[in-house]
């Protein structure tokens, strides 16, 4: 397993493994290695051979060769003629006919006979392939035997006529067995094979005759129904008998006419199959031949270019090939590096220019000064995605020449500074998605260039701890905006003021609020964002866990006129706490299985008279009530039953990626 075959037979040409063929060293190193089926076939082939030799003796001689060897065959056919009921003279009517050809033979000469076999061809007109197929019919069974073995078995040579010459014909490919097989399969397919052995065994004869006539040195008989064939019906004959013989040696049967469907549907399959392959492979594809190099270059398989776990040690030549078949879109995360990460990326910048038709592409690990020298080389780009951003601090020189880009997403692994403010992205104009999750305290520095930036519909923010005020005054201007995401919003985020500012933003649809802090009063403030359709919620639960999830139930129901759709995440962390805690102080443990959240008494949206008796009185202390999680949904499904509800349980570390489209 696993390794190439080295032996190749020189009649089939298939590989083979020496040890599984126990082949010689002298065999694998001369080349003359046969395999086990040629030599089978070539037995086979031999073996047919000297039959059909010992039949074509026998045929000859039952013919007879005495004489113009003419005689013999006239005389065989007559014999299967019955006895006549009519005399002439006292004699068969047969026998006359008989003698006085025989004497018209002996007395008229060669010259004689050549004008009665015209004259009987004249006779006979079109009907000289009814006479042959008649004339064979009446045959006896011992000689229609001989002539449909000959007609099987493909002679090692034959003799062709083409006009008034003769041409030896030898079968070229495979050894005679083939051949003799692939003419039993097209045999087997006729369906009429006697007009077909006929024809292809009248010339035969015929050239039989005329041999034998011409080595005994008298004239022919006119009397053969072979003899009688015209110049055209033989040479129909043998077109016929060569398209035959064609078909046989190609092994197939096919008919030549279905050529092009067969490529047609080859094409299709290989394109079919090219769409797996990797850029490294699709390239050494188009060196097999024209063909493949054609369907490798096509459109299709390089408008989107992939480089994962890809080495590039010519960036002008992966350049040039990317501009020639037009790719759109380029693909550079997980490529691997073949010298210096800057030497790279300094390449990179140097040549990335000339392929002006590249609008979308990826980035894998590089500084801001990567993405600001692309913008100002391809002015082109909509969109750009560089999530590893390596340098700190981040500086945004250049992004301004990116007037056509739609997509902007900027992140990296650890949080980084900015230099400066963001007022080069006011020049992006045409900017409908803008990703900075990674800039740490963003709210410190100056945003107010994303104000003017009138067609964006979706905006992230990250390490959202100083964002308060400033965000609110923004939103108000992003009439398009209809997705908003902010990420990390604790120590100082002023979530109240965010929440009052996305209330006056008609068109924002979806919230997403990933690690905020939810205080009191966060109920108060979310019931006033009556345009929100779609809400992620994943609080921090770092203190006052059961306060947050009470805050959130109440918040959920009071939007359950307007929400359509709300995904609450739960940390794995604070339900393994709950958990240590159920099984250190509540007795009937089993029940509290599939998990359980704290949540402050008395429980929003429960009919408990306790938490009734709770709300009554507020002078009693608060107490913490353990919830199961499959409670908690069905307080939802009854408080809002025109809500698609979903509450996810994930570890802290994957809370970052969730996404509305990712969980729905």
């Amino acid at each position: 397993m696993g390794m190439i075959p080295q032996l190749q037979c020189m009649v089939c040409y298939c590989m083979y493994h020496p040890e599984c063929v126990h082949a010689t060293t002298a065999e694998a190193l001369a080349r003359r290695f046969t395999c086990k089926s040629c030599m089978e076939d070539s037995m086979t082939a031999e073996v047919q051979n000297q039959q059909h030799q010992q039949t074509y003796k026998e045929s000859f001689g039952k013919f007879g060769a005495s004489g113009n060897g003419v005689g013999s065959i006239g005389s065989t056919l007559d014999a299967t003629k019955p006895p006549p009921t009519a005399a002439n003279n006292g004699g068969p009517l047969w026998s006359s006919k008989a003698v006085a050809k025989s004497a018209a033979v002996a007395g008229g000469g060669s010259a004689s006979v050549k004008e009665k076999t015209k004259r009987s061809q004249q006779q006979a007109g079109g009907t000289g392939t009814k006479i042959t197929t008649a004339a064979v019919a009446s045959a006896p069974t011992a000689s229609r035997a001989v002539s449909n073995t000959a007609a099987k078995d493909i002679p090692p040579q034959d003799v062709l006529v083409i006009g008034n010459h003769e041409y030896v014909v030898v079968p070229k490919g495979k050894t005679p067995a083939s051949v003799v097989k692939s003419k039993k399969s097209s045999a087997a397919k006729t369906t009429n094979p006697v007009p077909q052995t006929v024809a292809t065994k009248a010339p035969e004869d015929g050239r039989k005759v005329s041999n034998n006539a011409a080595s005994g040195g008298s004239s022919k008989q006119t009397n053969s129904p072979t003899d009688r064939l015209s110049d055209d019906e033989s040479s129909g004959a043998r077109t016929q008998k060569r398209a035959h013989s064609t078909t046989a040696q190609n092994g197939s049967g096919r008919d030549p006419s279905i050529f092009l469907s067969d490529v047609s549907a080859g094409y299709t399959c290989l394109m079919l199959s090219f769409e797996y392959l990797k850029v490294q492979e699709l390239l050494r594809a188009c060196s097999v031949c024209r063909m493949w190099n054609h369907l490798g270059n096509h459109p299709r398989f390089w408008r989107t270019v992939r480089m994962k776990n890809s080495y590039i040690s010519d960036w002008a030549g992966m350049i040039s090939k990317l501009r020639k078949n037009r790719t759109r879109h380029l693909d550079l995360r997980k490529v691997l590096n073949v010298g210096s990460n800057d030497e790279m990326w300094q390449s990179f910048n140097d040549h990335i220019g000339k392929a002006d038709q590249i609008e979308v592409i990826d980035l894998c690990r590089c500084s801001s000064t990567v993405v600001g020298n692309l913008l100002r080389s391809n002015p082109n780009l909509r969109v750009v995605n560089a999530l590893a951003i390596k340098n700190d601090p981040i500086d945004f020189v250049n992004f301004e020449h990116g007037v056509k880009l739609e997509e902007l997403r900027l992140k990296s692994s650890a949080p980084i500074s900015l230099d400066g403010d963001l007022h080069q992205l006011a020049a992006l104009r045409n900017l409908k998605h803008l990703s900075l999750t990674s800039i740490s305290k963003l709210g410190s520095t100056s945003i107010d260039a994303l104000g003017s930036l009138d067609l964006l519909e979706s905006l992230e923010l990250g390490e959202c701890t100083e964002i308060g005020t400033n965000l609110a005054e923004i939103l108000p201007k992003l009439t398009a905006l209809k997705r908003l995401r902010l990420e990390k919003g604790q120590e100082n985020f002023d979530m109240f003021t965010v929440l009052n500012g996305i209330s006056r933003v008609t068109s924002l649809t979806q919230l997403e609020l990933i690690n905020c802090d939810v205080k009191l009063g966060f109920d108060k403030h979310i019931a006033n964002c009556t345009n929100i359709r779609k809400l992620l919620l994943i609080p921090t639960y770092v203190s006052q866990s059961a306060a947050t999830n009470r805050m959130v139930l109440k918040g959920i129901m009071k939007l359950h006129q307007t929400l359509e759709t709300v995904v609450w995440a739960i940390t794995v962390e604070l339900l393994r706490v709950t958990e240590l805690y159920i099984d250190a102080n509540v007795e009937d443990a089993e029940s509290q299985m599939g998990g359980s959240i704290p949540i402050l008494k008395p429980v929003p949206g429960s009919d408990d008279p306790s938490a009734a008796i709770g709300a009554s009185q507020p002078d009693l202390p608060e107490e913490v009530e353990i919830v199961p999680l499959k409670r908690v949904q069905s307080i939802l499904e009854r408080k809002v039953p025109n809500t698609k509800f979903q509450i996810l349980k994930i570890p802290f570390s994957n809370t970052w990626k969730q996404t509305m489209c990712e969980t729905l």
